[in-house]
């Protein structure tokens, strides 16, 4: 049994910690870690367009808007179904079909699935932007741009899909509190990542 987590959340919660700590807790080289942003990333890359959340969030609704609903997903799905590794975890749910996706590995496709919610405060998230921007137009955003930004397309089921995860994870504390919540996953998933030994 293979085991795929998803994980949703708003920008600079927390999900690269999570999967930064997780992984060094399940090993490494027992797990793979893919974003489905990748795909996108990769496009622009090939344009030569800057990588920047907006650019990804237009591009994102671009294609969904020509080629329909799911084709982001369809192409993510390919990618997972070649995966090797025993525990997959997959950064950026965002969209319902996101949500369908991880939901779609199952035990009778030999797949153990969880969503996990990985949540802070706004203006948590934003200082966090401005000391450590992991886009381009990150570090001078004002917490207005950034409340702005929350309201795009990409970002609007969000907190639904995280109503419906398996778990939710607050993460407005620093980040030794945040590891011990993340190490009591880790102990829940345990019996399952033995049980591949």
């Amino acid at each position: 049994m293979r085991i795929l987590i998803g994980l949703v959340g708003e920008k600079r919660g927390g999900k690269g910690t999570f999967v930064k700590y997780f992984r060094r807790l399940c090993g490494e080289n027992q797990s793979a870690y893919h974003r489905f942003s990748e795909i996108l990333s990769e496009t622009l890359d090939l344009w030569g367009l800057e990588n920047t959340r907006s650019n990804l969030q237009n591009l994102s609704i671009a294609m969904k808007n020509t080629f329909g609903d799911g084709t982001l997903m369809r192409a993510v799905k390919a990618r997972m179904q070649k995966e090797k590794a025993g525990v997959v975890l997959l950064d950026g749910v965002r969209w319902k079909d996101d949500e369908a996706l991880i939901r779609s590995f199952t035990r009778e496709t030999g797949w153990f699935n969880r969503l996990i919610y990985v949540t802070a405060d706004p203006e948590v998230r934003w200082k966090r932007g401005l000391l450590d921007a992991e886009k381009a137009d990150e570090a001078k955003m004002t917490f207005d741009e950034f409340m702005t930004a929350e309201l795009k397309e990409t970002e609007t089921y969000i907190p639904e899909i995280g109503s419906r995860a398996d778990i939710r994870m607050d993460n407005n504390g620093n980040e030794k509190e945040f590891f011990e919540k993340i190490k009591r996953v880790y102990e829940a998933f345990s019996p399952l990542l033995q049980a591949r030994e």
